[in-house]
């Protein structure tokens, strides 16, 4: 969806999105022209838009892209449940 607020895209959004959570988080998104980055092995949400520099990021493989805690984990194998 673009930048524009028009009344029909955001009754549209509004009837389409039915968490509350999820569409408040959709219109800061919007507001702040920001997008929340994704983990490339699971599309679970990071904590990190996408304009937040690599080098302020956990996580973050060079080559790979972002992943989520629980990826990087288990790709690396460190952390309590591995020896």
């Amino acid at each position: 969806m673009s930048n524009k607020f028009d009344l029909n895209s955001l009754k549209k959004l509004i009837f389409d999105t039915p968490n509350d959570m999820e569409l408040g988080k959709t219109i800061r998104a919007m507001v702040n022209n920001t997008e929340i980055d994704t983990c490339n092995m699971c599309d679970a949400e990071t904590p990190y838009t996408r304009d937040t520099h690599i080098n302020q990021r956990q996580h973050y493989i060079e080559g790979a892209g972002q992943l989520c805690e629980h990826c990087w984990v288990d790709i690396y194998k460190v952390g309590e449940n591995y020896g």
